[in-house]
């Protein structure tokens, strides 16, 4: 299992709590969200389509884009999707028509992707039925999954067009595909994204200064329901720092990637909204032309602060005086205390230099997904060269190159085990 850390708590930090406005120009969905929160899901797929416009429709706007998550696989994804029960199943689920009865458990369903892929394909079929003009009304909704297509109603009949700029089937997530939206609707125009995820308020915090539109973020449902003013918030926050978000929350932890032990988000924020030197570090991950080696120091001088060695450089240099913060004796003869060994988790210390190195390596390439997410086809990196290796047909995080243990200590520690692996 690898370490993670609560990515919501990156919105407590950056949370500017704020009103909708009054005019709303687009509405822009996270689609899987608006099915997983929706109450009451009818027993057929016909009323299930039809229930999704519904609530589309009461949106205030006249245009409405619902985005979803495309699957396919290898996925750097593949671990995060494992977490979650996701099914990875080769068998075909078919929807036949909108009288077709849904499972009774609709919410384990959701788990499939294939289930997911065949809901969305069917209500790309059904919305271009005229059954569904009257719950499409006089609004405009767009549906984001391979393709974009457009739904509207003109004398009564439904029109499905192809809505060719917002083409961009090289994104496998839902949160780039919204922010690819977001830039591709006219300048002065005021949208409200809804959404659960944390990683869309802060690829859009990274992107804005490309976005030319008034970008709200309303989070969560119900009682855990707030709403972010991204531009007023980016403005408090400095166009540096917001550059370096992507980067940096990349490398603290997010779905792609393991977090460091017990250090979250919060402080590791606090030393990064203090240091330009970091800011840049982190902002120029993602960039094709990077400095590999610049970055890299820099990078692992903020994980010396992070773990509160603000003084050192050097991560191998920290985990040398964590270990003799523990277990240092104060002349050769004093007894070794095997209590100090049993009490000390080794998973406090700090990755060293060739874990810190591929914990980079897969930032840069999220930080890169992230950063181009408005653009058509922001794929120009490969996971296998990026932190990831290749095995049966799934992503795995590659945590180090070389030996595991200096050949030195390996001789020891097999020298002194018994058959057993005791020593």
């Amino acid at each position: 299992m690898i370490c993670k850390t609560e990515k919501s708590a990156m919105i407590k930090i950056l949370r500017n709590d704020s009103a909708l406005p009054n005019h709303i120009d687009v509405v822009i969905v996270d689609g899987f969200f608006l099915i997983h929160s929706m109450k009451d899901v009818p027993q057929s797929f016909g009323n299930i389509s039809k229930k999704i416009l519904q609530i589309l429709a009461s949106y205030n706007a006249s245009c409405v884009h619902v985005v979803f998550d495309r699957y396919w696989s290898p996925s750097i994804k593949d671990y995060e999707r494992s977490l979650r029960g996701g099914s990875d199943s080769t068998h075909e689920y078919v929807i036949s028509g909108p009288d077709q009865a849904r499972t009774h458990d609709f919410a384990k369903e959701l788990r499939n992707d294939r289930f997911k892929e065949a809901l969305v394909r069917f209500l790309i079929s059904h919305w271009q039925s005229n059954d569904v003009a009257a719950f499409i009304g006089n609004k405009t909704i767009s549906l984001n999954f391979i393709n974009c297509y457009s739904f509207s109603v003109v004398n009564g009949n439904v029109v499905k067009t192809e809505k060719l700029d917002f083409f961009c089937s090289s994104h496998e997530e839902a949160d780039t595909k919204i922010i690819y939206h977001a830039s591709k609707i006219n300048s002065g125009s005021t949208v409200v994204v809804k959404c659960s995820d944390t990683d869309i308020v802060i690829i859009m915090l990274g992107n804005l200064h490309k976005i030319k539109a008034k970008i709200y973020i309303e989070c969560g449902v119900s009682r855990s329901r707030h709403i972010i003013n991204v531009n007023a918030l980016h403005e408090l926050l400095g166009l540096d720092l917001c550059k370096a978000l992507p980067g940096f929350h990349a490398f603290t932890g997010c779905d792609y990637n393991p977090a460091f032990f017990k250090k979250g988000k919060k402080r590791p924020f606090q030393i990064l909204a203090k240091n330009e030197e970091f800011q840049q570090a982190f902002a120029s991950l993602g960039d094709t032309g990077i400095d590999i080696d610049n970055t890299f120091a820099k990078i692992e001088a903020f994980v010396c602060s992070m773990y509160g060695y603000e003084t050192q450089k050097k991560i191998n240099n920290v985990r040398y005086l964590m270990f003799l913060r523990n277990y240092k004796v104060k002349n050769t003869d004093e007894a070794f205390l095997k209590a100090n060994l049993k009490s000390f988790d080794a998973s406090c210390l700090p990755p060293c230099y060739t874990e810190l190195l591929q914990q980079m390596r897969r930032a840069h390439y999220i930080a890169h997904l992230w950063n181009k997410a408005t653009l058509r086809d922001p794929i120009e990196f490969e996971p296998e060269t990026s932190g990831w290796t290749l095995t049966n047909s799934k992503y795995e995080f590659l945590w180090f190159e070389g030996p595991q243990l200096p050949p030195s200590v390996k001789d020891v520690i097999l020298d002194n085990q018994d058959s057993e692996g005791n020593f």
